[in-house]
């Protein structure tokens, strides 16, 4: 689906940039903390369980948005992404709380 496009392209970014830091530390001999830069994913989380259901069905209707995360990692793990999936160094994801319009077919951030 479109959300998988988002994902994949953050991982990547992720990826790329672990190597990008990895150079950077090596070529900063005598700095004393080299910046490290890295890719967080942001992700609506529905908080209406009637918006999840509309949205995902009852197939992937998580209860949490750490069992949405999970889901997420689970799926890098799948997809031969690993250390991008890694919940301390990998890539970040953040949730905002969110609502579903039904008419608009749009999810809207709310706050």
């Amino acid at each position: 689906g479109t959300a998988v496009n988002p994902l994949l392209r953050a991982a990547y970014l992720s990826r790329k940039m672990k190597e990008i830091n990895r150079n950077n530390n090596i070529n900063q001999t005598n700095a004393t903390t080299p910046e490290e830069q890295l890719v967080t994913l942001v992700i609506p989380w529905l908080e209406l369980e009637e918006d999840r259901l509309e949205l995902y069905g009852n197939n992937h209707n998580f209860k949490t948005s750490q069992e949405q995360e999970d889901y997420i990692r689970d799926w890098l793990r799948g997809a031969q992404m690993n250390e991008e999936a890694d919940p301390v160094n990998g890539l970040r994801i953040l949730f905002y709380p969110a609502r579903y319009h039904t008419g608009l077919k749009s999810i809207f951030a709310m706050g």
